[in-house]
């Protein structure tokens, strides 16, 4: 459980809200939505908290202990039990009766810290892969600045700057003026390579749309074509492999013609959460897109997809996005803002370099992934198998 985004609420809420008093050793059990059944015990340190009506709190009995509890809810045996009793409609969800109904194993206390002890090791084991596999993508940021001769742009928010009429661009708003943004363009302008705007080296630049939710667009047959939202733009700047959502093929090729996409097809997320994120459609199969993506169809004369993703994903790039997005409610986007996005175009051999470095780092992220969770799903079965051979 982190406590990196914790909301705090006055003592005298938490008072008013007593009923939902969680204390450490307490399972919190995610009950609703597309993270139903995540579990975490409440911890040490923390002494004392509230939940939303999105969580279940389970206070054990003394015959069980808290991280066995929660590491059986977090198997494949207990999930199966979550998601029997909530996939009731089309939004996945518990109450709390039916949290009561779940079914759990109950070996010996001795057999119980066996178990803890044997997935807490492949835990740790799989976190700090997982960390090795984040320093190395955090590393390919300071590689490609320096690779193009450029130093990480100022972070800080000044809450009080003064600007001259003369220094305002098409924007008024204060976000978009700070001296952080003037100072970022000015690097970019007085840099060796070319400077262009994505709209001069694109032949096209598109949007998606969403089809009527319940409607007869969508399709769970083979013949589904992938319907790629931006959640789906992974941190590494791929897409993933299988999309959950397919529409018919008749959508793709009629009401969403317009948004098909093609292998190196740049994708931009622009609205939302998961705005600027960055990837390249790398396959050669069909795919459409909602609006929540914008899709660049590059000059591959003059840049590279692949270097247009890393530019764009560096703190440079992620900078530009960040000023180009509306400090409102839900950010956003558009489309031809992102036409105005500016990009360094080196000669090709040094973007060819660049990516060819890049993707070497980026196999290796993705084989320390894959080895953890390999790994990880690997310890979870054999903790079932035990639990089942000790249950029986």
């Amino acid at each position: 459980m982190s406590d990196d985004e914790l909301v705090y609420i006055s003592e005298e809420k938490h008072q008013e809200l007593i009923r939902s008093e969680v204390l450490p050793g307490d399972i919190l059990l995610t009950k609703a939505g597309y993270i139903l059944g995540y579990s975490a015990v409440f911890p040490e340190v923390l002494i004392k908290g509230n939940i939303t009506s999105h969580l279940a709190a389970i206070r054990p009995s003394a015959r069980i202990l808290p991280d066995f509890l929660s590491g059986y809810l977090k198997s494949n045996l207990g999930n199966k039990q979550i998601y029997r009793w909530g996939n009731k409609s089309t939004r996945p969800e518990l109450n709390t009766e039916e949290v009561r109904q779940i079914l759990v194993p109950l070996p010996s206390s001795e057999v119980q810290r066996a178990l803890v002890a044997e997935i807490e090791v492949s835990r740790q084991t799989r976190k700090q892969k997982l960390a090795q596999a984040d320093k190395l993508l955090s590393s390919l940021d300071t590689y490609l600045l320096d690779q193009l001769g450029l130093s990480a742009p100022e972070e800080s928010d000044r809450p009080v700057f003064a600007i001259r009429v003369d220094q305002i661009k098409s924007r008024l708003d204060s976000y978009s003026n700070q001296p952080r943004f003037r100072k970022l363009f000015q690097l970019l302008q007085s840099h060796q390579f070319p400077v262009t705007q994505l709209a001069s080296i694109s032949t096209d630049i598109f949007s998606g749309i969403t089809p009527k939710s319940g409607g007869d667009a969508y399709t769970e047959e083979l013949s589904g074509i992938p319907f790629i939202r931006s959640g789906e733009i992974t941190k590494d700047g791929r897409v993933t492999e299988s999309s959950a959502i397919l529409i018919k093929p008749e959508i793709h090729e009629g009401l969403m013609r317009r948004s098909q996409l093609q292998q190196g097809d740049l994708l931009i997320a622009i609205v939302g959460a998961t705005i600027g994120s960055v990837g390249v459609y790398d396959r050669s199969t069909p795919a459409n897109i909602n609006q929540a993506i914008a899709a660049v169809r590059l000059d591959r004369s003059r840049v590279l997809p692949d270097f247009a993703r890393w530019f764009l994903s560096s703190p440079i790039g992620q900078a530009i996005l960040d000023y180009l997005k509306r400090p409102v409610a839900r950010a956003n986007i558009n489309l031809e803002e992102i036409g105005e996005i500016p990009i360094l175009i080196p000669p090709l051999d040094i973007q060819r370099s660049v990516v060819e470095q890049v993707d070497n780092a980026r196999l290796e992220m993705r084989r320390l992934r894959q080895e953890a969770e390999t790994e990880w799903e690997a310890a979870k079965t054999h903790f079932e198998r035990q639990l089942l051979g000790e249950a029986s």
